[in-house]
C-alpha cells in the first residue's frame, strides 16, 4: 500500500524526450533475485540490491525521507520515495504509519484477525531531500533543500 505525502517540491520541471527515452530504456533493468555483478575493490559499497553508484542528480524524482520519532527527537527512520508532481512524494506506507511493533509481532504469533491500531505519522516530523545522492560516510540531510512535509494522505 503506498501513501502520498504531499510536500511543497518545486524542482520538477518535464523531462525531454530524450530523457524520457533513456528512463524507459534502463527502467527495471535488474530485478530483485538476478545476481548482482562482482564488486571491483574501492567500489562504495552503499548500493541498492545489484545497483551502481549514480552520479549526483542524475536521478532527480528520488526522494530521500527522514521521519523523526515523536518520543525521540534525534532519532530518525530513513526511507526512500519517488516524487510524481511538483508537489507529491509518493513512498511506502511503513515510512509514514506509526504502530506498536510488539503488538503487531504478538498478534502475528497467535494468528489472532484483530488489526493493529496505526496512526499516520504526523507531518512536522517528516523531512525530504529531492534528488540526493548520499555519500557513503556521511549524511544526505546537511546538505541540499530540506522540505517539510504539509499533509500525509
Amino acid at each position: 500500500m503506498l501513501w502520498l505525502l504531499a510536500l511543497p517540491v518545486v524542482l520538477s520541471t518535464r523531462i525531454s524526450w530524450e530523457e524520457n527515452k533513456v528512463v524507459k530504456e534502463n527502467c527495471g533493468a535488474r530485478f530483485i533475485g538476478e545476481p548482482s555483478p562482482p564488486v571491483p575493490d574501492g567500489t562504495p559499497k552503499f548500493l541498492v540490491m545489484g545497483g551502481k553508484p549514480a552520479a549526483i542528480n542524475e536521478f532527480p524524482f528520488a526522494v530521500a525521507l527522514a521521519v523523526r520519532e515523536k518520543r525521540f527527537a534525534g532519532r530518525f527512520s530513513n526511507c526512500t520515495g519517488v516524487q510524481i508532481s511538483p508537489r507529491h512524494i509518493m513512498t511506502a506506507a511503513h515510512c509514514v504509519v506509526s504502530y506498536d511493533q510488539y503488538q503487531l509481532g504478538w498478534r502475528c504469533r497467535i494468528r489472532s484477525s484483530e488489526s493493529v491500531p496505526m496512526s499516520k505519522v504526523e507531518p512536522e516530523l517528516i523531512m525530504a531531500h529531492v534528488g540526493t545522492t548520499c555519500p557513503p560516510s556521511g549524511s544526505c540531510y546537511p546538505r541540499g533543500t530540506e522540505y517539510k512535509a504539509s499533509a500525509v494522505r
